[in-house]
């Protein structure tokens, strides 16, 4: 659904989507990579109400094996926006900015 979001934000601004999803044979993933100006953003999707420091695992991951990842972006339904180094944690309704073209 999220994927789907994304994909109409940056059809719609006139953009590229650029949007594309990781997984390793060890099953190790990230639910949506977005390039933005040659740097891919990781971000995971979930539908839960509770935060779970889990959530960042594929992230983390993903950041360890590729030099042009950046910090990602965790999105879920709860209210608890915890801080974290290598993410930031958004509630699904403020997720707008992230797809936009930052120049």
């Amino acid at each position: 659904m999220y994927r789907i979001e994304a994909l109409k934000a940056r059809l719609n601004a006139g953009k590229e989507p650029e949007l594309y999803f990781y997984r390793d044979n060890k099953g190790n993933e990230v639910d949506l990579l977005f390039r933005q100006n040659r740097q891919l953003i990781p971000i995971e999707i979930k539908s839960a109400m509770t935060f779970n420091p889990e959530f960042a695992k594929g992230i983390a991951q993903f950041q360890k094996i590729a030099s042009s990842a950046q910090k990602g972006h965790i999105i879920y339904a709860g209210n608890l926006i915890p801080e974290l180094s290598h993410a930031s944690v958004l509630h699904f309704t403020d997720v707008d900015h992230i797809f936009q073209e930052k120049i």
